[in-house]
């Protein structure tokens, strides 16, 4: 039964549980060989709804008019709701030899050499292989893509990444477009792309592509974060960017963020919708009020509160004149003992 929940949802308070990646369950199997798949029957009506909030789910039909009993499907905290029961149950045993994704149950262990089908996938000895259910369409489709089908169902596409080894990021960018591969030791991972919106179009390609760095890092990031890996571009003017004497202060931005930490862990937050303190907007990470938040790499904030005060354009105000005009557009913490620390330096 399909009903439309949209009014009740609109007033839900949200369950911000977050569900996890596939890829994070893939990556966990990693070597196991033997695998057993349970799936739950009609997962959500095993869950009993709150005593009292029955009448909540009220649908009227031409036969009368019925309250659940149990979750059903349309709920907006249902998917949540199920992810944080599934987990309290199998919490003792998450992580050694289960791995759960709503209501696909995988148990798992290293004695036996056995295929498996787990979200519509095949697992076989630390490989990720399509499920021939999942690609008989396409066998049907016409005689010219039997070789491109052959070659996605019989071969191994994509392996499952080792963390032992290093990772090889891959990237590459069009005119209108960014991609990118995530390798090791030259086989395929998984791979990348996103469209360019119209101000990322009129970059310089050395901007695009470090547009395509950016992007890549972050989608990979659960990939990446405490493993060793290297950035690879066929972009002559990118790979020169390290040993650039001067750099365009867009690149400047994007090479200081990358090298604060208190910056690094912002825009994670604001990613993840966990602050609105902060937002992330072309590359760039603002404050709520808009002031664009100026990491800590090499001077480029003492060059800042130099030109708020030692320019012609600012006619060398006093202290508390050239933290206003700092902070009017900028942020970063102890913004007020830098300011004073320069001021004392240059005498005023």
């Amino acid at each position: 039964m399909c009903i439309d929940y949209r009014a009740l949802n609109k007033v839900m308070v949200k369950n911000k549980y977050p569900i996890s990646l596939i890829t994070d369950w893939f990556d966990q199997l990693g070597k196991a060989r033997y695998f057993m798949k349970l799936d739950l029957s009609l997962g959500y009506y095993q869950v009993r709804i709150a005593e009292g909030d029955e009448p909540k789910t009220t649908c009227v039909t031409r036969y009368g008019s019925y309250k659940f009993l149990v979750m059903l499907f349309g709920l907006t905290n249902a998917p949540t709701m199920f992810c944080t029961l599934m987990n309290k149950i199998f919490h003792p045993y998450l992580d050694k030899f289960v791995v759960v994704y709503l209501d696909d149950i995988v148990i798992y262990s290293n004695t036996l050499k056995e295929h498996v089908s787990f979200l519509g996938h095949r697992i076989n000895d630390g490989k990720l292989m399509m499920d021939n259910s999942k690609v008989r369409a396409i066998q049907e489709c016409q005689r010219a893509f039997e070789d491109l089908k052959k070659a996605v169902i019989e071969e191994s596409v994509l392996v499952l990444p080792d963390h032992t080894k290093v990772f090889e990021v891959h990237i590459d960018a069009l005119d209108f477009a960014i991609r990118g591969v995530l390798m090791q030791d030259r086989y395929l991972i998984t791979f990348e792309s996103c469209k360019l919106n119209d101000t990322e179009k009129r970059y310089t390609m050395q901007e695009k592509e470090m547009v395509a760095i950016v992007h890549c890092l972050h989608t990979w990031k659960h990939y990446l974060l405490g493993s060793h890996f290297i950035v690879k571009t066929d972009n002559v003017a990118t790979s020169h960017f390290q040993t650039q004497k001067k750099l365009s202060p867009k690149q400047a931005r994007w090479e200081g963020l990358q090298h604060d930490p208190v910056a690094k862990s912002f825009i994670a937050l604001a990613h993840e919708g966990k602050t609105k303190q902060f937002l992330v907007k072309n590359d760039l990470l603002y404050t709520k009020g808009r002031r664009l938040y100026v990491p800590k790499w090499r001077n480029i904030r003492q060059n800042l509160i130099k030109e708020c005060h030692d320019t012609k354009q600012a006619r060398h105000p006093g202290q508390r004149c050239t933290r206003a005009l700092v902070e009017s557009a900028y942020h970063w913490p102890q913004i007020q003992d830098e300011v004073e620390a320069y001021m004392s330096y240059t005498g005023i």
